[in-house]
C-alpha cells in the first residue's frame, strides 16, 4: 500500500480524517459544516491504532469574487481561523 513519489519515494498514510459534513446556500453564499471530526493515526498496514476525536465544528464560507468581504463578515460573525483537518490529525494523534 502506498503511493510511489519520484522524490520521496513509496510514500503511505498516517492518518485517516474522517467527518460528517453539511452543506448550505443562503443567498450565493455557500457554507458547510463539518462535525464529528475523527483522526485516527494508522500502522505501516493501514490499520487504525488510536483514534481521536475533535471537539470543534469548523464552518466555511465560500463566495464568489463578486460579493464582497464586508457583506460576507456583516452577515457571518464567525472568528477567521486558519485550519486544517489533516494538520490537527498530525498533531494530535
Amino acid at each position: 500500500m502506498g503511493v510511489f513519489d519520484p522524490d520521496y519515494g513509496v510514500c503511505k498514510p498516517k492518518v485517516r480524517v474522517s467527518y460528517k459534513r453539511d452543506y448550505y446556500k443562503i443567498h450565493d453564499v455557500r457554507l458547510t459544516i463539518d462535525r464529528q471530526i475523527e483522526y485516527t493515526k494508522l500502522d505501516s498496514r493501514g490499520v487504525g491504532i488510536y483514534r481521536n476525536y475533535d471537539t470543534d465544528i469548523i464552518v466555511e464560507v465560500k463566495a464568489g469574487d463578486f460579493i464582497p468581504i464586508e457583506y460576507l463578515m456583516r452577515k457571518f460573525h464567525f472568528d477567521r481561523v486558519r485550519f486544517s483537518k489533516y494538520s490537527r490529525a498530525i498533531l494530535t494523534v
